[in-house]
């Protein structure tokens, strides 16, 4: 018999520091973006969601919008095929603070992912009250039930409609009243599991 059990709450540690978006990241000051995380890594699929982002602004769907990826360590290979670049910004691996930050002040978070462990950054973004474009694979639906909006993560035209959604705004409001529903859902699993786990290894 297997016990699966949830794993561990992280949003323990996005606690912000005293300081405002445009102390840390100057740039993004009254500014509204869209955030990515694990630019470093292809399984997580962000090349399609650039590239679905920088079609958007080729209709001049996302004039007042930016992009933040962060996790980018060195410029990758697609970055030259983006037309719009000064809209984007690649930041390397950012501190706990850093990213609560970027959490916390982003206007909605996507997260394309093709393989999935649990699914803690989607969780992150809910901690705050994002809302969340995403993959439907793996475990993604699981911990972000009915608060996402779900892509077809191989079909940039697909992204794009989901972002799309997502810039109105009763459907905005919706997914962040979804999005805090369920991040307390799965924090309250979370924290039994953990009860349960701890009681499992020690009976």
């Amino acid at each position: 018999k297997i016990k699966v059990f949830y794993s561990p709450n992280t949003t323990y540690s996005l606690k912000i520091k005293e300081k405002s978006i445009q102390e840390i990241f100057p740039s993004l000051k009254n500014q509204k973006y869209f955030l990515l995380v694990s630019g470093n890594r292809w399984i997580k699929n962000n090349a399609r969601a650039i590239y679905a982002l920088d079609e958007l602004y080729n209709s001049n769907d996302l004039i007042d919008f930016k992009v933040v990826l962060t996790g980018v360590n060195e410029i990758p290979p697609f970055f030259k095929k983006i037309k719009n670049r000064n809209n984007f910004l690649f930041l390397n691996y950012v501190s706990n603070n850093e990213l609560s930050c970027l959490y916390k002040y982003c206007y909605s978070f996507i997260y394309p992912s093709l393989n999935e462990g649990f699914g803690y950054p989607p969780i992150e973004a809910m901690f705050y009250g994002k809302p969340v474009l995403a993959s439907p694979l793996t475990s993604i639906t699981e911990v972000c039930g009915e608060a996402a909006l779900y892509f077809n993560p191989l079909s940039i035209e697909e992204i794009k409609n989901r972002i799309l959604m997502i810039l109105d705004a009763d459907i905005y409001t919706e997914k962040v009243n979804k999005s805090i529903t369920q991040y307390e859902v799965i924090k309250k699993r979370q924290v039994e599991d953990l009860d349960k786990l701890v009681n499992y290894i020690t009976s």
